[in-house]
């Protein structure tokens, strides 16, 4: 007896892979990849054998529809985008829906993600975006003018994460349909059912505009579709986003390639650094809120918060089990640290004191008045009061003042 698939609820068709324009069905089997909900284990939401062979005529389809897509006006290409933000737009419960079921967040954060798609097509399309891909004229002397003109790199792989299994991978695509590439597809294998409905709405988007078949092309798969999809002949660029050992053996992959376009997003190790004159109350809470967001599951998460040793020692009311928990994740006198354990939180200066961690900002975050009463006001707002390294940007500390 085959298991129901909760994602036939959101889906339009069974598990499939998309290869020029047409839905490949793919054999559901044990030995497959599946997904199944977080909060209900038992829930199969998508399961699926990959067929190694549509890379080939994936990538095969993207290459051949390469000179007619690139071809075109930039108008037209802007059309077809417009009809994906549309699309997106019409569908955001659903795809929101898809991927609280499928990945696990919190339906606020999926939300979030389902609108940014649509969003990332006005970015994209916004002048400060569009001009740097516009062609511009330089006069060189008076009889002689320098002319820049940007063409198509070619077909571009788009390895996706489970994280953000809508809003990063498109935030490879939409640009790089917009400058004349063709996409292979290959979503997260966590995550294959959110990247299937994503191929079924980008073939919506493809037919309203008139593109031609072959520009996005979608591939289920785990490791070994990866490897062939990452490392082929047939690819001009990889966009990966995901872990630092996987962005490594894809850049290993790509040493003989020099022309090929190898950009990694890949796990980050964000500081907090929290000083004197940060307003201690509006610290903790940001540094809570970093680092559990989507349950730590982000690159741009908090992982180290390091606290000036003038703001204070632990609390001394604290439980004790608190302070063992945090010896036993990183030691005293340890030389190295524990890369995994996420958040770390320590005292500068002095590496010979007890480190805390992340289950100390709960206690903190229930401890306000120990850390500053509530009607004290902020200090030191010209400085960071709590920064991280977070090159995508949410929001500043200072920011924020007016919320609170």
């Amino acid at each position: 007896m085959v298991q129901r698939q909760a994602s036939s609820d959101f889906l339009a068709g069974p598990p499939a892979d998309f290869v020029n324009g047409i839905a490949r069905p793919l054999k559901v089997a044990s030995g497959g990849i599946e997904s199944h909900d977080p909060a209900n284990p038992e829930t199969l939401v998508y399961s699926a054998v990959p067929e190694p062979a549509h890379v080939e005529e994936a990538v095969a389809a993207a290459r051949a529809a390469l000179p007619t897509w690139s071809g075109t006006t930039l108008e037209q290409r802007v059309a077809v985008l417009r009809h994906w933000q549309e699309l997106t737009k019409a569908n955001v419960d659903r795809i929101a829906d898809l991927i609280m079921l499928e990945m696990g967040k919190v339906r606020g954060e999926c939300l979030f993600e389902a609108n940014a798609l649509g969003g990332k097509v006005d970015i994209t399309l916004g002048p400060e975006s569009l001009s740097r891909v516009t062609d511009y004229t330089v006069s060189v002397n008076d009889s002689r003018d320098g002319h820049c003109r940007f063409k198509p790199h070619g077909v571009m792989a788009v390895i996706g994460p489970f994280n953000f299994p809508a809003h990063l991978p498109n935030g490879h695509w939409v640009p790089a349909l917009l400058t004349g590439n063709t996409i292979v597809f290959k979503p997260s294998d966590k995550t294959p059912a959110t990247g299937q409905l994503l191929a079924e709405l980008m073939a919506q988007a493809l037919e309203a505009g008139g593109a031609p078949a072959g520009v996005f092309n979608m591939v289920q798969g785990g490791a070994e579709v990866s490897s062939n999809l990452v490392a082929h002949q047939g690819v001009d660029g990889v966009l990966f986003t995901g872990s630092w050992p996987v962005g490594r053996r894809i850049l290993e992959a790509n040493l003989d390639t020099p022309g090929r376009i190898v950009a990694l997003e890949l796990g980050g190790s964000n500081p907090a650094v929290v000083m004197p004159s940060a307003h201690l109350r509006q610290a903790v809470i940001e540094c809570a809120r970093a680092a559990f967001a989507t349950t730590g599951q982000r690159c741009t998460c908090t992982r180290r918060i390091i606290v000036h040793e003038s703001i204070g020692s632990f609390p001394p009311s604290a439980p004790p089990r608190r302070r063992s928990w945090s010896d036993r994740v990183i030691r005293p006198n340890r030389s190295s640290w524990d890369r995994w354990s996420t958040p770390q939180v320590r005292r500068t200066r002095s590496t010979s004191r007890p480190v805390w961690c992340s289950r100390v900002l709960r206690s903190w975050s229930r401890r306000l008045n120990w850390i500053a009463p509530a009607t004290s006001s902020p200090r030191g707002w010209s400085r960071s009061t709590a920064s991280r390294s977070n090159p995508t940007g949410s929001a500043s500390v200072r920011s924020r003042r007016s919320r609170w």
